[in-house]
This record gives C-alpha cells, structure tokens and sequence, in this order.
C-alpha cells in the first residue's frame, strides 16, 4: 500500500475499524477510481452486512419559491457482501471504478465527494465523505481554455435542476457562467453561460446562452421581451482537438 497517497476515511464500529485509501484525489473526467479498503478487527468478532463507495454531489432546486439543495449520487458501488471480522484480523480489499462522464466539474469547489457506508446491524451504520477534485477531460479543457484566450473569465458555476425534457441521465444540469473582460466581445455580450453535455468518452455538446448587450430603445425592448439572449450549441469531437477557440469565435459572431 506504499503507492496510496492518504487515509481519506477512517471509521470505527465497535472492535472494527475501517480506512479507505484513495490513490490519488485529483481526477480527470472518465478517469478510474482507484484504492483500497482496509479493515481492521479488534479484540471482539464482528459482522458487516456490506461496505459501499459512493460518488456523491448535491445540486440546487427551486421548491416554493425557496432554494434547497439535494443529494444525488452519481455512482454506487457495492464492495462487499456480508463477512465477518475476527479479532485482530486484517481484510484489504481494492476497488476500482470509472468517474462518469457526466460527473461535475470542481475546479477549486467542494462540489463532489467520496462517500463510504458501513452497514452494521443494531447499529448506526458509520459512514463519512471526502472531497475529490474532479478534473475536466482533454475536449472540455480545450473549450475552457478557448473561452479564456478570447477574453472570458469563469464568473461563477452552478448545480442546477433541469426540466423533465432536458433531461439526461441526471436531474440537474451544470453552468459556468462567463464574462468578457477583454477581447472583441467584451463591448457585446453582458455574460455567456456555458453547458457541457457529454454523450461519450470521445464526443461533447457544449450548449451556450448568449446574453447580448443591447442599447438604446431597441435594448430596453428586448430585454422587456427576453429577446436577447440566445441558445446556440456545438460539438466537439476527437476529430475537433484544437478548434475549439474558432468553433466559439465563429458561434458567438454568427449571433452578434
């Protein structure tokens, strides 16, 4: 276990006492989940009825007019059947699972977390979290960094319910919220909020709402009508590494 950077959970129950390892806590989307369970016993046997690994976030939602937040979680794993612990016996059990695509972003927040449950009977079942940064895949790092070249800055970033007809796998979408603090589009556009949908390892939507500065009589208009802002969309495939910056120049001129 020399190669495992830190203890992310340590947890007791009784005589037993459980440590997860994570290898690493910086992850690219896609990329495997990789570590180790160690349990320890103690001076009594014991029995746990199963051990699971969860990759958890929590998003915003909107109920009678008052913002609640909800857990969702992204992907379960089950580590272990029942088995029993003798005293002072050592299990080591490794474990390795893939990050789902659509897992949100972190970039530098507390968003996503390593959830381990311990489920022992006639007990409260211990379990504990650890934040892990999740990293953006190659495609998504290119649109990001194509978005900073031309000007913008990232403003803010959201977990947010989405609508029973967008909906994916999850229930609430992802936003980053741009602003141009340089660049041709600076004297443009008020913001631009950016989507990510990801449809495979190799293939990524990127839905963007453009937010238009209008003047004079004709801006106050539109803003009244909401006729200023825009959805546009594109795709970025493994084909497309490298044309990121143009394909969003080109959109966002086409609509200005």
């Amino acid at each position: 276990m020399s190669n495992l950077k830190r203890i992310l959970t340590r947890i007791g129950i009784g005589n037993v006492q459980v440590d997860t390892f994570l290898a690493k806590d910086r992850l690219v989307i896609g990329e495997e989940v990789r570590g180790t369970v160690k349990i320890t016993g103690g001076s009594l046997p014991q029995i746990i009825n199963g051990i699971h690994l969860t990759i958890a976030t929590e998003f915003m939602r909107e109920v009678k007019e008052r913002i609640i937040y909800t857990r969702y979680d992204l992907h379960r794993e089950r580590l272990t059947e029942k088995i029993t612990v003798t005293a002072y016996e050592i299990k080591e059990i490794p474990f390795t699972f893939p990050v789902p695509i659509d897992t949100p972003l972190t970039l530098g927040h507390k968003l996503v977390w390593l959830h381990t449950d311990v489920d022992v009977k006639n007990a409260v079942n211990p379990a504990d979290n650890t934040y892990i940064d999740i990293l953006p895949n190659t495609l998504m790092n290119q649109v990001l960094t194509g978005l900073k070249n031309i000007g913008f800055h990232l403003h803010e970033m959201k977990l947010e319910e989405t609508s029973y007809q967008f909906r994916k796998r999850l229930p609430f979408a992802q936003e980053f919220e741009f602003i141009p603090v340089s660049g041709s589009f600076l004297k443009k556009l008020n913001e631009l909020e950016v989507m990510f949908i990801p449809t495979s390892p190799d293939r990524l939507e990127v839905v963007m709402e453009i937010d238009r500065k209008m003047r004079g009589i004709s801006g106050l208009l539109s803003k009244a009508l909401d006729t200023n802002e825009t959805a546009v969309h594109f795709a970025m495939t493994e084909q497309d590494k490298g044309t990121a910056e143009e394909k969003i120049k080109e959109v966002l001129s086409r609509w200005l």
